[in-house]
């Protein structure tokens, strides 16, 4: 038996391709897997071109499974898909709404148009559909699929943890008092709403907690996005921010262990790993309740109903300012994050293949 994944993208630090990366050596224990993704950064050489699928892969056995990660359009793995003949499974892992992107990226929010149809497409041709979350179930369950699987998305949270921390250089977050850390982790792109955390921050500091700092970390690809938030937070003369941009996992480790809250506003998420990483570092976690956001919480965090800086100020800082509130998080968060992990999510995900397989 084969079980072979198929992305239109791998690239470090993406949180599919880190699933991808942990199902490979799951599905490694029952029989060959490989993954093949249409753009390859260099920095991940076992992941081989889509083209090479052909050669490396014995895709005409009966017992054969391709998972599709589905998040995004593009053609040329969605004939892939179409053409072959073992059976699908598809990972949905939910496409952002298109409209998020269009005042940023015009050809970036035609490819997640395009995704949303791709997916809808594939119905009849999917053998099993595996959502991350409740939310993205019920999407498909719109576009006509049945008996969509939940497995919540594959995260490696023991590994980052036992990780040695290491203080980054590139900033100081000292202070005399210790100042307190609000933290954000997610790429730089314009569902997260990284403007409500600048509001945020303002309300916090201009109010509540002259001292503050806020966090944002986070890859970009999206250039006008991202200076268009650095223009905001000078508008704002917001001080205490810090763009620290991609990180290496133990300056990540290093910041959800200094952080005093994590902060989440994001507009729309399929799962949203990091807020769970914050659990496991036992970062008490507020967050606005949007999409996939709430069920990946559940009781582990403060959740707000909408995304006013308002309210998200008030709620960090009751965080800040309660030690028995903070405690009762960071305990509810060990036993959400203990929900999440990767022996039971991996074994799911397993038996829900077998049983296709």
């Amino acid at each position: 038996m084969e079980i072979h994944q198929i992305l239109v993208a791998a690239s470090p630090g993406d949180a599919i391709t880190n699933e991808a990366l942990l199902m490979r050596r799951l599905f490694r224990r029952i029989g060959r897997s490989e993954i093949f993704a249409h753009y390859i950064d260099a920095r991940l050489p076992d992941v081989l071109p889509l083209a090479a699928y052909p050669e490396r892969a014995s895709g005409l056995r009966a017992d054969n499974l391709l998972v599709a990660h589905a998040s995004i359009g593009e053609s040329p793995v969605f004939e892939f898909l179409l053409q072959r003949r073992e059976r699908l499974v598809l990972r949905y892992h939910n496409v952002t709404p298109a409209e998020v992107f269009e005042p940023f990226d015009h050809v970036f929010a035609c490819r997640l148009r395009a995704g949303r149809q791709e997916v809808a497409a594939l119905r009849q041709r999917t053998t099993l559909a595996v959502a991350a979350s409740a939310y993205n179930a019920a999407e498909l369950a719109d576009m006509g699929y049945r008996d969509v699987a939940v497995v919540p998305l594959l995260v490696d949270f023991d590994g980052l943890t036992r990780t040695p921390p290491r203080e980054p250089e590139r900033f100081d977050l000292s202070g005399e008092p210790r100042p307190p850390v609000v933290l954000f982790v997610g790429r730089m792109v314009p569902n997260k709403n990284h403007p409500a955390l600048l509001k945020t921050h303002h309300v916090l500091r201009t109010y509540r907690r002259f001292d503050a700092r806020l966090v944002l970390v986070g890859t970009s690809h999206f250039a006008t996005y991202v200076a268009s938030l650095e223009r905001f937070a000078r508008e704002l003369a917001l001080p205490g921010v810090v763009f620290a941009g991609a990180i290496p996992v133990a300056e990540l480790a290093w910041l959800y262990q200094r952080a005093d809250a994590f902060l989440c506003l994001s507009s729309h998420e399929g799962f949203c790993a990091p807020l769970v990483e914050a659990m496991a570092f036992d970062t008490p976690v507020v967050a606005w309740s949007s999409s996939a956001v709430g069920q990946t919480v559940g009781d582990a965090g403060i959740l707000i109903d909408e995304p006013s800086p308002l309210m998200a100020a008030e709620a960090v800082d009751a965080v800040l300012g309660d030690p028995g509130l903070a405690a009762a998080l960071v305990a509810r968060g060990r036993r959400r994050a203990a929900e999440y992990s990767l022996d039971r999510t991996g074994s799911a995900l397993l038996q829900r293949l077998l049983e296709v397989a």
